[in-house]
């Protein structure tokens, strides 16, 4: 298995070494590297089995297609590739061409060790750029990196390259064993009773108030401290920096969006629009991610919108239902066990998934045989005593946003994944087991090899890499969406269906669970 596919299945490896940074000292990128733009090409001939194209992509090494080769535009190998609006880094194994705005960083002493060592590094920055502040080329010159160094005070190549080799080799002999030992069903999951829960009025738990606006070009120099702004992703975080307004420990609210809730552990600073609830009891990470899922499941997008601002007036009137104990008070016991226990859950299953034989990466055209966007005009069939799902732009309820007469829905000998491909639930994907209505605000990916199984270990696989890739500001066109790249059990460098149809069912809660359906 390649450590580039490990390095997306593993949160962490328990057993690799430990870095001991205090014989690190900082380099100026531009001092240690030949930093450079790729030759490239514009226009190509794509082909089967052609050569690599690598383009401002932040998935699948950069690469983004094969192509014909034209021998004068060739990039030569062994060399870390940057996109301008991609921001990451990796390393180029083989000879490839690019495309416009690609970024090439050399040194002699590189190879493919401590080129994913330094890749590593350059992507751990990647928060402080965006699309309106590209990682163009003077800008990678200018960056400062942390490195170890040898007794002459230079980076210490050989250490790069050896502990890499060390995290590869926890790799080389996989066994699917493994999986089949996890706890049948996570039949110790606790349950979630809904008859036990309370509304309480938000204002009761938290002080409400607003935050104080820093803009971002006032923000001068990097550091530790999140600038926390309304966007739905990356818990709100754009960039971080060297000074603090607010204290952390707290949740925060877009008032000028969707109304989405985010924790923030640390201290921070904010932009316009985003309001804070500092608690009156204990909080912790565990129970503010429970809280968040609540909030943003039945607020976010749903009463609150660009059109209907959450005012801190708004929200502090809005009931949320919590589990309560004997005293019919909020059991912040019980959601933080609850929380934790699924976080055991998923990292049972990453370590597990590392460990299975034969994964391929396929491109989302080459796992599904059909694959349309829904009606345009689907929405007006909504009825709200209509007998089937009406598929839209939720990331939540299995998508579906409303219902509908079954007159007007789909039937299909296919099996149906539906993928958000607007809204703050764009990238949400979701198996479809019964008729449904697409609109035009999601993508439908069919094949006929899908089964309930299977498709939900599709869904689980997409779903890791969607909801990464796109955005509200970077929709799932077509040739994205075909274009995206997915992880797969393979077997004669096909999908192994009846393997993801086995996987799914040893741990269908656990899938069930992550992809929030029934």
């Amino acid at each position: 298995m390649e450590f580039t596919k490990v390095n997306e299945l593993v949160r962490e490896v328990l057993d690799s070494p430990r870095i001991e940074t205090k014989k690190w000292k900082p380099f100026k990128l531009d001092d240690l590297f030949e930093c450079e733009t790729a030759e490239q090409q514009l226009k190509v001939e794509e082909i089967k089995d052609g050569f690599p194209y690598v383009s401002r992509s932040a998935f699948n090494n950069g690469i983004t297609k094969f192509v014909k080769k034209i021998e004068s535009k060739v990039n030569k190998a062994n060399c870390i590739t940057i996109g301008a609006e991609g921001y990451y880094a990796f390393f180029q194994e083989k000879d490839f061409m690019a495309g416009n705005k690609v970024y090439v960083i050399r040194n002699e002493n590189l190879n493919k060790w401590n080129g994913l060592f330094i890749c590593s590094l350059l992507n751990s920055i990647v928060g402080r750029y965006s699309y309106n502040d590209a990682r163009i080329l003077q800008k990678i010159k200018d960056e400062v990196h942390m490195l170890p160094v040898d007794q002459n005070g230079q980076p210490d190549w050989k250490y790069m390259e050896k502990y890499i080799r060390e995290r590869e080799r926890n790799f080389q002999e996989p066994d699917f064993s493994r999986l089949e030992k996890l706890p049948d069903e996570i039949k110790n999951s606790k349950k979630i009773y809904i008859n036990e829960w309370k509304e309480f009025k938000l204002s009761n738990l938290f002080e409400i108030s607003g935050t104080k606006t820093t803009k971002k070009d006032k923000l001068m120099h990097d550091g530790s401290f999140p600038y926390v702004t309304t966007r739905a992703s990356n818990n709100g975080i754009d960039g971080y920096f060297d000074v603090w307004t607010e204290k952390g420990n707290c949740l925060t609210i877009d008032s000028a969006v969707l109304g989405w809730m985010n924790y923030q552990e640390e201290n921070f600073t904010a932009s316009d629009h985003v309001e804070k609830l500092t608690p009156n009891f204990e909080l912790n990470k565990f129970i503010a991610m429970f809280i968040c899922s609540i909030w943003n499941k039945t607020y976010a997008g749903k009463k609150y919108s660009y059109t209907t601002k959450a005012s801190q007036r708004a929200i502090a009137n809005d009931l949320i239902s919590l589990p309560t104990n004997k005293r019919g008070q909020p059991d912040w016991k019980y959601m933080e066990d609850f929380v934790r226990e699924r976080e055991r859950d998923q990292k049972r299953v990453d370590e597990s998934l590392a460990n299975i034989t034969k994964w391929n990466s396929f491109k989302i055209k080459e796992v599904f045989t059909n694959f349309y966007r829904g009606q345009n005009k689907a929405a007006k069939f909504k009825n709200k005593d209509g007998d089937v799902g009406l598929i839209a732009a939720s990331g939540f309820n299995n998508g579906i946003s409303y219902f509908a007469n079954s007159d007007n829905a789909k039937i299909s000998d296919f099996g149906s994944l539906t993928m958000s491909a607007n809204g703050a639930g764009v990238g949400s994907t979701f198996f479809q087991k019964d008729k449904f209505i697409a609109t035009n605000d999601c993508w439908v990916l069919e094949n006929k090899k899908i089964t309930k199984w299977n498709g939900l270990f599709l869904c689980f696989s997409i779903n890791a890499v969607a909801k990464k890739q796109f955005a509200w500001t970077n929709k799932p066109s077509r040739e994205k969406l075909l274009n995206t790249v997915i992880l797969l059990p393979s077997k004669n460098n096909e999908p192994d269906w009846e393997k993801m149809e086995q996987m799914a069912k040893s741990k269908y809660e656990y899938f069930a669970k992550t992809l929030g359906i029934n």
